[in-house]
Formats: structure tokens, sequence, C-alpha cells
């Protein structure tokens, strides 16, 4: 897996920034 935990969060602040409708598992 090259998406490494730490990339995985700034990933996840990023869709948050988006906004809450940006959903994934």
């Amino acid at each position: 897996m090259p998406f490494t935990q730490e990339a995985r969060r700034s990933c996840w602040e990023s869709i948050r920034q988006y906004g809450p409708s940006y959903r994934s598992p």
C-alpha cells in the first residue's frame, strides 16, 4: 500500500475541508 497512514490523514483532512457530503469508507 503506497498510501501511508500519514498520507491518508492528509487526504482525510482535505476531504473534511471539501465538506461532510464527501464520505468514504
